[in-house]
């Protein structure tokens, strides 16, 4: 249903009007709020239960046979061996853009599986493909996803994103391949890209990690493959990433992998130097795995972390440190931390 209502006002366009139906078969009335809350306008969805795209619970999502990488058939996303398709692509932009709120109350997506191969015109892959500015997805889990694509910007959450991600987290695998000639290899353990451009809006990623691994046969990095400062630069604030990162030498970073224009700034975000096999980043500081861990609240490195992140002015307490030998854990939103790590 999200798909064919990109904006989330319960009102799909008249093209997608039985596509819509079919997927969401009886909406209530003004199905973007509840009938308690008159004269408000809300444009979003929020998940109320985890979701798990090992749908026959067999344990896989994917097989490899010879090299070739396929969606498991028992599953209801087989999708023709292609997986999940991104919500939110790239066809008569920016009209198909992902342009609506997504709460995730702290539940998970488990085992996203999105393969496009070479051949696919899928540019932007992901749960999302491109998310607008203006968006704001907040406290989602997208833990053990598998992302391959070929020729695109690809991440775990989305390809691309313009909007605000705010307590989200990561783990998986993310895949690019492509030949010299093509530009677009860029992979992302959360994001594919951040991205500044008029009019869509000023991308930033508060309070997030990612622990997946990324492999890029150019761009890549821990939490963000390519940062597009083109009217200023994205935002990164109190976020890390912790997964291996294997890209081009120039290209590759443990936060972020690559700049272009203003690219992005980072205010106490952090990659582990030796987990993600980096020493270097576009943005973001590197630290040793023993620095990352040995806090247990909001001190060190995490001094500032204690942030604001529902607009209230006070402080959401959004992380758990656990003990010193562990890396800090989202609790916002409603996450469970026993299973993060």
């Amino acid at each position: 249903a999200v798909r064919w209502d990109l904006d989330g006002d319960g009102t799909p366009a008249p093209s997608a009007t039985s596509a819509h139906a079919a997927a969401f078969p009886n909406p209530r009335g003004g199905a973007a709020c509840p009938s308690a809350v008159s004269g408000v306008s809300c444009r979003g969805y929020e998940l109320t239960i985890d979701l798990d795209f090992d749908t026959n619970g067999n344990g896989r999502t994917w097989t490899e046979t010879g090299g070739v990488v396929s969606g498991d058939e028992g599953d209801d996303y087989y999708n023709g061996g292609a997986g999940w398709e991104p919500i939110g692509n790239n066809v008569s932009a920016p009209s198909n853009y992902y342009s609506a709120s997504f709460r995730g109350n702290g539940h998970v997506v488990r085992n996203l599986f999105a393969n496009r191969p070479a051949g696919s015109s899928a540019n932007f892959v992901g749960l999302f493909g491109v998310v607008n500015g203006g968006v704001r997805v907040e406290s989602l889990g997208l833990p053990d996803a598998y992302v391959r694509a070929n020729h695109a910007y690809a991440g775990v959450l989305a390809g691309w994103s313009y909007g605000e991600v705010v307590g989200c987290y990561s783990t998986g695998t993310v895949i690019v391949r492509g030949t010299e000639q093509h530009h677009a290899r860029i992979g992302g353990g959360l994001l594919g890209a951040l991205g500044t451009f008029n009019p869509y809006g000023t991308g930033s990623v508060t309070a997030s990690y990612s622990v997946a691994r990324v492999t890029s046969d150019l761009v890549a990095g821990g939490l963000i493959g390519d940062a597009n400062g083109f009217v200023g630069p994205g935002i990164v604030r109190g976020s890390w990433a912790a997964g291996p990162v294997s890209g081009r030498p120039d290209s590759a970073g443990g936060l972020v992998g690559r700049h272009v224009f203003n690219g992005s700034t980072a205010t106490a975000s952090y990659y582990d130097a030796e987990a993600t096999g980096q020493t270097a980043s576009r943005s973001g500081v590197g630290l040793d795995t023993a620095e990352l861990k040995r806090p247990t609240d909001y001190e060190g490195v995490y001094a500032t972390w204690n942030m604001d992140l529902d607009g209230d002015y006070e402080p959401d307490d959004p992380w758990d440190f656990g003990s010193s030998n562990e890396y800090p854990s989202l609790k916002w939103g409603g996450f469970d931390v026993t299973e993060q790590f």
